[in-house]
């Protein structure tokens, strides 16, 4: 009896975690239309984004491997909430302060992100360790971040073309002391276990040798190639079919609106298909929304054709983080999750950098029709993938769930 209300009291506590975590990542999520409205380029901006996911590659691999070598994902996630708080609020700042043609912004920015990106990973492996030892419903508790996601996402976008964008740095950041508080208030880490671990004890060896864990990686870093520069550009998309910019937040908020069905949905479909199905639908919705968006010619369109994303983001949130955790052995765990985040932000990289260059180029519509190409093509190498696997290699498929 103890136990159960235990488990629904944890339950609650994680669920306003993640409700008030992405409440704080809706408004913080506008620096490339802060950059923007700047004066920088399509191309300035990339290089921004892809020196942020440069930086975001050694900081999630390094918090990662220090969670699993302490033991805490709790602990390390603190850490780098607060730096997030510290360092996000003084972007706004940063951008007037320059020195010569240096500007404070391109140090404050990446230090925001040094902390800001390993906490989203290590929150998601924080949660998901504790829903699946506790046989809690992931996707109920997610779905809280997506609901708040949306519904500031839309409100905030109504609210901006009269504040401006530099209000979002504090308001983020404000908003993640609550999460803070929270995290602090679970009694125990999700690991329940005190003793330190050496390095040369984790089994790297099992985790990197597994075909399926591999060809995930190879798969995610072709898509987040797309998927990284996609949301980076999608200010100056809107600003090409004459939107204003501060609309960005009703794309953002609709998108993850629709998130919420596919999370909820999460623990019947796993009952009956694998994970990796739903990473397949998820990708190939991602596809269709990059094809739309190249025939684009009104906000309506826009938002509408974004509803492809927003289901697809829903089943991918739900699929690729257990998906990880299936594959990964019990003391690797946190580690599998930051080098999946470092592989992505390599691939963001890439997209971002090349993706500026390409956008100033061609044009966004255009732009988004390669990027619909380059996903449909990341999906099929990766249903042969499956068939190599087992047919050549003889190595079954993972299971459909991760107990």
């Amino acid at each position: 009896m103890e136990q159960e209300r235990d488990r629904k009291r944890d339950g609650f506590k994680f669920s306003a975690i993640e409700f008030t975590y992405w409440f704080a990542m809706s408004i913080g999520g506008y620096l490339v239309v802060f950059l923007q409205e700047r004066g920088y380029t399509a191309s300035m901006a990339g290089f921004i984004s892809s020196l942020n996911l440069f930086v975001g590659i050694f900081s999630t691999l390094f918090w990662g491997v220090v969670s699993d070598k302490l033991r805490s994902v709790k602990k390390v996630l603190l850490i780098t909430l607060g730096g997030t708080v510290l360092f996000s609020a003084m972007i706004p700042f940063s951008a007037d302060v320059s020195f010569g043609a240096f500007s404070l912004v391109l140090l404050i920015v990446p230090l925001a992100f040094f902390f800001r990106t390993p906490a989203n990973s290590l929150l998601d492996n924080w949660v998901i360790r504790v829903t699946n030892e506790r046989k809690m419903n992931y996707g109920t508790i997610r779905a809280c971040g997506s609901f708040s996601f949306a519904v500031i996402g839309i409100l905030i976008s109504f609210v901006l073309p009269y504040t401006g964008v530099d209000c979002t740095f504090w308001v983020s950041s404000l908003f993640l002391i609550p999460v803070i508080l929270l995290c602090y208030s679970v009694k125990d880490d999700a690991v329940r276990e005190k003793s330190r671990v050496r390095l040369s004890d984790l089994p790297l060896g099992s985790l990197f040798g597994n075909y399926y864990y591999i060809t995930f990686l190879a798969f995610m870093f072709f898509l987040n190639v797309g998927l990284n520069c996609s949301y980076t550009f999608l200010s100056y998309l809107l600003a090409d079919i004459g939107a204003e910019t501060t609309r960005l937040g009703l794309v953002t908020g609709y998108r993850a609106l629709l998130e919420i069905p596919m999370l909820l949905l999460l623990k019947p479909l796993r009952k009956r298909i694998p994970l990796y199905y739903m990473m397949f639908a998820s990708a190939f919705l991602y596809a269709l929304e990059f094809y739309c968006f190249g025939a684009a010619q009104s906000m309506t369109q826009v938002v509408l054709f974004t509803s492809f994303h927003g289901l697809g983001a829903g089943l991918m949130f739900a699929s690729a983080a257990n998906y990880i955790f299936l594959l990964a052995p019990g003391s690797l765990k946190a580690t599998a999750q930051t080098v999946y985040v470092a592989v992505t932000s390599v691939a963001g990289i890439i997209g971002t950098a090349l993706g500026g260059v390409i956008v100033d180029q061609i044009g966004v519509r255009s732009f988004y029709s390669y990027i619909g190409v380059w996903i449909s093509a990341a999906l099929v190498l990766y249903l042969l993938s499956f068939l190599f696997g087992k047919r050549v290699l003889k190595k079954p498929a993972p299971g459909k769930s991760a107990e």
